[in-house]
């Protein structure tokens, strides 16, 4: 049996300004574009409160629950 990973892949389509921005700031951080991202989206959602069907899991390095566990049945 395969350990299902923590993590879920998104795509966005970003305006080439803001891609560049991002690049430059990520730079200028010293981080990678997808700790940077990771870390701005975990912070635009932390006030979001989750359904009481899912439990959050550990937290990732940017403070963020890296998954949710829905109740059996469930996908």
């Amino acid at each position: 049996m395969t350990e299902e990973s923590p993590f879920r892949k998104i795509h966005v389509d970003l305006p080439r300004e803001v891609h560049r921005r991002l690049r430059v700031k990520a730079a200028l951080e010293d981080v990678s574009l997808q700790a940077l991202v990771a870390r701005v989206l975990s912070q635009a959602v932390k006030d979001v409160d989750l359904p009481a069907d899912r439990v959050a899991e550990p937290s990732s390095q940017w403070g963020a629950p890296t998954s949710y566990k829905r109740r059996k049945g469930r996908s």
